[in-house]
C-alpha cells in the first residue's frame, strides 16, 4: 500500500541524489583547479572554417609573424606561415620531438588554431599539443591538445577550438605527436593559422 509507495520514492530520490553527487565529484576531479583542456584532446570543427575567412591570422607572413625556433632536422620552416599551399615546413616522420615555435604579429588570446597538410603523397602527424607566452624565455602555458582526424580531412584545413581564453600570448610553440597516419617518409605541415583577440578587441 502507501509504505510500499513511500519506500520507491525513497529509493528513487536517493539514487537521484548518489547520481548528483558521483557527477559532481567527477567534475570536481576533472578539473582540479586547473583548466579542463589540458586534460581534454580536441577534435577539429569544420564548422568553424567558413567563420575564420573574414577574421585576421596573427600567424601570417604578410604580418610579420616568424618562425624563431624548430627541431633540428626541419626544412623550410617559414613556409607554415605562408598562404602559398605548394609550400610547407618538412620533417622526416623519424625525427624525434618535432615542434615549432612562432613569434605572432601581435599578443593576443588565441581562441582557435588551424593547421593542414595538403600533401597527399606524406604522413600527417596524429595529434599535436600548442603552448603560449606572453614573451620569449617565459614558461609555456597550455593552450590545446589537438587530434587530427583522418580520412577526407587529413589533407585539409582542420580548425579546433581553444575551450579556455584567458591568457594574451606573443609565442606560439607546437609540439608534433612522433605518431603519425600513414607509411611515408615525410611528415609536412603546409600552414598554421592563428585567431583571436588582441588587447583593442
Amino acid at each position: 500500500g502507501m509504505d510500499s509507495i513511500i519506500n520507491c520514492i525513497s529509493s528513487l530520490y536517493t539514487a537521484l541524489y548518489n547520481k548528483l553527487i558521483h557527477k559532481e565529484n567527477k567534475r570536481i576531479k576533472n578539473n582540479n583547479g586547473k583548466p579542463r583542456n589540458n586534460s581534454t584532446v580536441s577534435t577539429s570543427d569544420d564548422a568553424l572554417l567558413p567563420k575564420l575567412r573574414s577574421r585576421f591570422n596573427y600567424a601570417g607572413s604578410s604580418c610579420s609573424a616568424r618562425v624563431i625556433s624548430t627541431n633540428s632536422g626541419a626544412q623550410s620552416v617559414s613556409s607554415i606561415l605562408s598562404s602559398s599551399k605548394d609550400a610547407y615546413l618538412r620533417n622526416l616522420c623519424s625525427n624525434r620531438g618535432k615542434f615549432v615555435v612562432v613569434e605572432l604579429c601581435e599578443e593576443v588570446k588565441v581562441d582557435t588554431l588551424v593547421l593542414a597538410n595538403y600533401e597527399l603523397f606524406s604522413s600527417t602527424f596524429r595529434s599535436f599539443k600548442a603552448f603560449g607566452a606572453p614573451k620569449s624565455g617565459n614558461s609555456w602555458s597550455l593552450l590545446l591538445k589537438g587530434s587530427m582526424r583522418d580520412g577526407k580531412a587529413l589533407h585539409a584545413d582542420q580548425a579546433f577550438p581553444v575551450s579556455r581564453v584567458d591568457r594574451f600570448v606573443k609565442y606560439l610553440k607546437i609540439e608534433f605527436d612522433d605518431s603519425h597516419y600513414g607509411n611515408e617518409h615525410f611528415c609536412p605541415v603546409s600552414s598554421l593559422r592563428v585567431y583571436g583577440k588582441t588587447m583593442l578587441d
